[in-house]
């Protein structure tokens, strides 16, 4: 019956398609009417309740009353003790003319509004400015950069409602209005390519999609129209009050000329009957044309662009990856760059303007856009493919160079800083011992300095002016000091009187195309140099293929020698239990190894190709083997695993909210997973499926599953950490023979999935802890976490001396008491 309904309203849509008209281009289409309700004319405010920083959990008065169930309304004069034993209070505030709610208690406090409903019904939130709001208790996305396209759905009681918006700008403004329709697409954020003319194939986008409703809609479709040609892309369910954005095939273009097109897009609703529709204008470009390529990206199946500036010479051997600064697309970077006739140039995103400060996910965004534009450009010499950036780019040139080196002939900052504790004054704990050493592990990744070594081999062209106000020039200075310790082919240039952004030579300065121009990697390095904190996201060195470490996230060091005339390997490999080199230098002969004083032998078989050399510490010798390459996995040795929920939520990102708890603990969840992936919308311009426990655990193979909840709330808890040494459940934690009873714990927990993938779980062992981790910042970049973290939700208050236990589990997943630290 539901298949007849369906075909039935495939005529219709088809009827429709044949008469559409398209609508004019709206690109900044919301899916409400203009807001009608200014909700913080009049509010109540209050600063200074917490301090807020890069590390795992902050502290902050207002969310502890929050999470432990003291919230109760506040009234103007009411007080809260701050975690520093202080006093402030809650005031009256009023909005300006122009109805924006501005106060100095907004640079980190809050503005309590609220709004009287005369029924249930679902409204447009369109706020900006702020970092967060709960709505009647429940968390959602803010708007921390004032973008201006946070528009949510959010469902609204009858009689009373409460918005709490967490502020950090000193202002704050936001707007209710009723929904245009029950679902709607929405222009404001879309990400769209530019079409190449006789391409002959289609496209991706992605627009954002808005469920105006207070039920699950499902089979949802978006048609995409142009020029004769139609497309039709299905879309995931979307969870009652929810935006998400959605990948849609966009028609090949049959325009001859280049310019723009209209793109006229049909929402398709669950009766099969058109739901709504617009139009956005599309550019169509030649082959050899600077323009937008989208791609789909494998850590979330959304679609991403890396901005592209051919060169004037299809066959050109060199590319170079461009990484923007705060605030800038990836388009704006790329058109930094005359058209050059030796070089190729790639401008990845971010994933956002701001996005991850091309740490985490930014770096692995800049990775995936790497090859796309590789695929582009087939013709490039990985021999000569450079990366450069401006500002936070600059910064994203020494993460990718000193984490990335094999990758890269050249690396060449401009006004870029070392890492966000030279730079940005995040802090870092010094304890040596006790769970803070294992957050300071979680931060290992940040710390380009200490990986100053591996860029031996790439040419190092620093740009700098003296005069920078915003990232001061000593950044470059003591980059210039490392490197004149052993470097032998590094270039410094500090403009006199240059301030941080001087024109387009910031980026394209021809003395620094000229130096990469002149260099390729050398195609034969005997030696090895590396200091690496993290074997899962190696992507080989040379003749390295993988390693696995002995303790994760503890750097790992190398100092080899291959001698491919005497058949000898030689030097130190410290905290690495095993690692590969490829066997292709060594066919036919026997292998002598000794390193660290142990010692090892093996023969290499005539015509060996593609295998690897496997290399296992033993006690009293190197265990050595020849292993098919495919066997020791895509980049990473045998074993080697993501760490922390930060790497393991890197594959078809799914979040599995509980239907088995209690009601507050399955309302918790299903908040908490629809505010977790609004958090990676907007500040990964990403997509996550969410789920119930309900669904088949086997449907999951393969993916980065994120549960919600516990053990006795969450049904696919059982099924997908039945092996886990760690039990996290309603009233008590246990890690190992240890357990802690207690019902207000946070938690997170990184495990391996057993069918394929990995687990993250995100709970408590109550609905205080539940409440406490919701604005743990997990999807800020900078911020470590390990495999294991639990912490009170008194950590609000208390700070660190709150985190109870945290560490890492072995490299093959085992417990080691000996990696988890608990405060005694």
């Amino acid at each position: 019956m539901a298949n007849s309904a369906r075909r039935a309203g495939m005529v219709c849509v088809l009827a429709s398609l044949i008469a559409w008209t398209p609508a004019s281009a709206q690109p900044g289409a919301a899916p409400g009417t203009p807001a009608s309700i200014n909700l913080v004319r009049e509010a109540l405010v209050i600063g200074d309740v917490g301090k807020s920083a890069r590390r795992p959990f902050n502290t902050d008065a207002v969310n502890f009353a929050i999470a432990t169930g003291a919230w109760k309304t506040p009234g103007a004069g009411d007080q809260v003790i701050n975690p520093d034993s202080q006093t402030r209070a809650w005031e009256q505030a009023s909005a300006a003319d122009d109805g924006t709610l501005r106060h100095n208690a907004l640079r980190g406090g809050y503005a309590l509004a609220v709004h009287e409903s005369d029924a249930e019904r679902v409204m447009i939130l369109s706020a900006s400015a702020h970092a967060a709001v709960l709505v009647n208790g429940e968390p959602r996305m803010g708007d921390p950069y004032a973008l201006g396209y946070t528009r949510l759905p959010v469902l609204l009681r009858k009689g009373r409602n409460e918005f709490l918006f967490s502020c950090g700008r000193g202002e704050v403004r936001a707007g209710l209005s009723q929904p245009s329709n029950f679902v709607s697409l929405d222009a404001g954020d879309a990400t769209l390519p530019d079409l190449v003319i006789g391409a002959g194939v289609s496209a991706l986008g992605a627009i954002v999609v808005s469920n105006n409703t207070n039920s699950t809609l499902e089979n949802l479709q978006i048609a995409a129209r142009l020029e004769g040609g139609v497309e039709f892309s299905e879309l995931p369910p979307m969870l009652p009050a929810s935006t998400r954005k959605v990948a849609f095939r966009i028609p090949f273009t049959r325009v001859k000329e280049p310019g723009e097109e209209t793109l006229s897009l049909m929402l398709v609703g669950p009766s099969g009957k058109p739901a709504h529709e617009l139009s956005v204008k599309i550019g169509v470009r030649r082959a050899g044309d600077r323009r937008k390529a989208t791609f789909r990206s494998g850590i979330d199946d959304s679609v991403q662009y890396v901005a592209l500036n051919p060169a004037t010479t299809p066959d050109a051997r060199h590319l170079i990856l461009s990484l923007h600064g705060a605030s800038v697309e990836g388009s704006g970077q790329a058109a930094c760059y005359p058209a050059l006739d030796w070089a190729h140039v790639a401008a990845p995103t971010n994933r956002r303007p701001f996005g991850f400060d091309w740490e985490d996910w930014g770096m692995l965004d800049g990775l995936e856009a790497l090859d796309a534009a590789r695929a582009v450009f087939p013709g490039v010499d990985p021999a000569r493919v450079h990366v450069t950036g401006h500002s936070m780019g600059g910064h994203g040139t020494w993460v990718f160079a000193t984490m990335f080196p094999g990758q890269f002939a050249t690396a060449a900052p401009s006004a870029g800083w070392a890492s966000f504790f030279s730079y940005a004054g995040a802090p870092r704990p010094e304890e040596t011992a006790g769970p803070l050493s294992m957050l300071r592990r979680a931060t290992s990744l940040y710390d380009t300095a200490a990986r100053t070594n591996n860029l031996s081999t790439l040419g190092v062209y620093v740009l700098h002016g003296d005069a920078d106000d915003n990232v001061p020039a000593r950044e470059a200075r003591e980059w210039r000091e490392r490197l004149a310790k052993f470097h032998t082919d590094f270039a410094y240039y500090e403009r006199a009187g240059a301030g941080h952004w001087w024109g387009n030579e910031c980026v394209a300065w021809p003395q620094l195309l000229d130096f990469q121009k002149g260099r390729a990697r050398p195609e034969s390095e005997m030696r090895v140099a590396l200091s690496l904190p993290s074997a899962w996201l190696f992507r080989g060195y040379g003749w390295l293929r993988t390693f696995e470490q002995e303790r994760v996230m503890e750097m790992s060091t190398f100092a080899l020698e291959l001698d491919d005339k005497a058949h000898t390997l030689t030097g130190t490999a410290a905290n690495v239990s095993r690692f590969a080199i490829s066997a292709r230098p060594l066919a036919g002969v026997t292998l002598s190894i000794e390193v660290d004083a142990l010692k090892g032998e093996v023969t290499v078989p005539s015509g060996s190709g593609d295998e690897l050399v496997l290399l296992e510490r033993t006690a009293g010798a190197w265990m050595a083997s020849v292993v098919d390459a495919k066997s020791a996995g895509a980049g990473a040795a045998p074993g080697a695993r993501p760490v922390g929920p930060k790497q393991a939520m890197t594959s078809r990102v799914v979040l599995v909210y509980s239907t088995r708890g209690t009601p507050e603990e399955n309302a918790w969840s299903l908040a908490k997973a629809r505010f977790d992936a609004e958090q990676w919308w907007y500040r990964g311009n990403g997509q996550f499926d969410i789920v119930s426990d309900q669904s088949d655990p086997k449907t999951l193979a393969g993916r980065s599953v994120v549960l919600y909840g516990h053990a006795d709330s969450n049904a696919l808890w059982a099924a997908l950490l039945k092996d886990s040494p760690v039990a996290l459940r309603r009233g008590q934690v246990s890690v190992g023979a240890r357990t802690v009873a207690r019902d207000d714990l946070a938690a997170i927990l990184t495990r391996p999935n057993p069918f394929g993938g990995t687990v993250v779980a995100i709970g408590g062992t109550g609905i205080s802890g539940m409440r406490a981790i919701n604005r743990w910042p997990l999807f800020v970049s900078g911020v470590g976490y390990p495999d294991v973290l639990v912490a009170g939700a008194d950590s609000w208050m208390k700070g660190d001396s709150a985190l109870l236990a945290a560490g890492y589990f072995a490299p093959d997943w085992s417990l080691d008491e000996a990696q988890i630290a608990w405060r005694e």
